[in-house]
């Protein structure tokens, strides 16, 4: 179980990493791409549909990171109740 918690922590700061490399390059492509436009409606429609997208994939990261934490919490609990009825 060790070795599967290590391995998730693991691949949760990887793809904490890749995402925040993500995130920048987005700002990026937008203030250097997407601001020449003289289209202010556009530019302010594409930082809300950016903006919400960054929202919505934090919380699943949060809500990913939270229920693996109830699965370990459970396993942990079940093994015990094991261990203590033997």
């Amino acid at each position: 179980m060790k070795k599967l918690i290590l391995i998730y922590i693991a691949v949760f700061g990887i793809w904490f990493v890749i995402y925040g490399i993500s995130i920048c390059g987005q700002y990026v492509a937008l203030k250097y791409e997407i601001e020449t436009i003289d289209n202010v409606v556009v530019i302010n429609r594409v930082y809300e549909i950016v903006n919400m997208s960054t929202i919505i994939n934090l919380v699943w990261f949060v809500l990913s990171i939270i229920l693996f934490v109830i699965f370990v919490v459970q396993y942990k609990q079940r093994n015990k109740n094991k261990r203590t009825n033997e």
